[in-house]
């Protein structure tokens, strides 16, 4: 191989290096950095801030002092804008997923005369509209709720109660699902595949064909078990929790799970996280002392591509080395 032609495959690979983790790549915990995210109004009001789904440059979530919810906010990460919602005449109400410019999740409408059932919402960043869905397997009564939980096109994933069971909302025919196969909460959603958790274990489904592709198990979870929150290409995030119970993010390429914890979470604090978007995850960690959390956004940083040029250099002498040692034969 020439030299020109060597530098040319060595070039090329490293314009390959910042899309290796989107290919399923494994990361270390070093690639990951990260930063708080505190919504102006929480603070203000010495509430917690609880991230809960990604898309792009927009972060969903609500805010409040645990387990009192305030309202939802959304996060655009390109402007730094923090921006207030609340379903109308709902109280309160709840953001758990985001797809391009639709949001959702679920709301409390008011009633001056006692509960009444959470229903969940689709909100439009666009256009700023809202549009009520009820899963018909949810309870009517004061027990009843149907929590939209992710977004990804055409599809939204939910728990329905009383009983605690999965359903899928197809936008284009507007018809519901309810997948019977298994007893468990879908938490996210991308593409064909969504994620939750069933008892102890997490799970990856396929909306398509209507079964479960994989279950999840840390291997560093204890008998609480591994949550399933968040997927993106063949990356899986959430959280486990550790054998004395203490909470731990990881993430998954699809052969090794990597424990990934803010660094302002001590032990035994803990870390959720759940959702990643490209490179970029969000989520909780648990503050020394307090009941209000503190919301986080963490980026995976691709590895530098010094040390690439140095991996990919070696290979290269090599390759010289082996052409010159033919060449004398």
């Amino acid at each position: 191989m020439t030299m020109p032609r060597m530098a040319t495959v060595v070039a090329a690979l490293l314009a390959l290096t910042p899309v290796a983790k989107a290919l399923g790549t494994t990361i270390s915990a070093s690639q990951v950095v990260w930063t708080t995210l505190d919504d102006p109004t929480a603070v203000a009001e010495g509430a917690g801030t609880y991230p809960q789904g990604v898309s792009g440059s927009y972060v969903v979530g609500y805010y409040g002092s645990d387990p009192i919810v305030d309202s939802s906010f959304i996060y655009n990460t390109a402007t730094n804008a923090w921006t207030t919602i609340n379903y109308p005449g709902g109280d309160p109400t709840i953001a758990l997923g985001v797809d391009g410019n639709n949001v959702v999740g679920y709301y409390y409408p008011y009633s001056s005369s006692g509960p009444i059932p959470a229903k969940g919402f689709v909100y439009n960043i666009a256009s700023q509209s809202w549009a009520t869905l009820v899963d018909p397997s949810a309870g009517t009564g004061p027990t009843g709720l149907t929590e939209l939980t992710g977004i990804s096109g055409n599809t939204i994933v939910a728990t329905y109660y009383p009983g605690e069971e999965p359903s899928i909302y197809n936008i284009a025919t507007q018809t519901w699902t309810n997948p019977r196969a298994f007893y468990g909460n879908f938490e996210g959603i991308q593409g064909n595949n969504a994620v939750g958790f069933d008892g102890n274990d997490g799970f990856v489904y396929s909306v398509s064909a209507g079964n479960v592709l994989a279950t999840l198990s840390d291997p560093s979870a204890g008998s609480n078990g591994t949550v399933a929150t968040g997927i993106g290409g063949n990356d899986v995030v959430g959280y486990f929790f550790d054998s004395s119970g203490n909470k731990h993010g990881f993430f998954y390429d699809g052969s090794t799970y990597t424990t990934l914890d803010d660094p302002a979470a001590p032990a035994p604090n803990g870390t959720e996280i759940n959702a990643i978007s490209g490179n970029t995850m969000v989520g909780i960690y648990f503050t020394p002392g307090s009941s209000a959390q503190q919301g986080f956004l963490a980026e995976i940083v691709p590895e530098p591509p010094s040390l690439v040029l140095a991996t990919f250099g070696a290979l290269a002498i090599g390759a010289l080395t082996i052409r010159r040692r033919s060449i004398r034969i």
